[in-house]
């Protein structure tokens, strides 16, 4: 039998790692939830500009339909890195993407992440082809949407970075 005086030392390290390690996981859990929530806010944040900026529904449609698939193909790659016919149906079910949209995209020899980031470019064309020639495409507003557009990239990169952070080597020891 082993004495539990024995036990103090090591109890204490368990213990102290279990809960760093939770406390530690909670927090990633924290920052990804504000992340997404701030790439939520950015995406309705370029609707109200599109709105003011971008007279045409088609081109502002568009590249709504195009930022929003982006985020389904990044959080879809999120779990194998390429998409399934299953995700790629789902994305044109909710007339997200065309079927030569699609066609497209997964012949991209390249990481769901990058074709997300296809697709956010893809948006931005469409904005500046939505903004008649007479407007100032420069202007204030027009350039805070593009910035907009280009945080939902580093919120991306930011979701992906936190997930892609490995356990503490410390943990592979317990």
């Amino acid at each position: 039998e082993l004495p539990w005086a024995l036990t103090g030392t090591t109890g204490g390290l368990m213990t102290f790692f279990a809960v760093f390690y939770n406390s530690n996981s909670f927090q990633r859990y924290n920052e990804l939830y504000k992340v997404v929530k701030r790439m939520s806010g950015y995406v309705v944040e370029v609707v109200i500009a599109m709105r003011c900026r971008v007279p045409s529904k088609a081109h502002a449609r568009r590249a709504l339909r195009y930022i929003l698939a982006s985020n389904f193909v990044f959080i879809y790659g999120r779990e194998g890195g390429a998409l399934e016919k299953e995700e790629w149906n789902k994305l044109k079910a909710m007339r997200l993407l065309t079927q030569q949209e699609v066609r497209y995209l997964d012949t991209l020899d390249c990481h769901a992440a990058e074709k997300s980031i296809h697709l956010l470019h893809w948006s931005l064309e469409d904005i500046c082809a939505g903004i008649p020639d007479w407007f100032d495409k420069h202007d204030d507003l027009v350039n805070g949407m593009y910035d907009k557009v280009l945080n939902i990239r580093h919120c991306q990169a930011k979701i992906k970075d936190t997930l892609d952070l490995p356990m503490p080597f410390q943990y592979f020891h317990i």
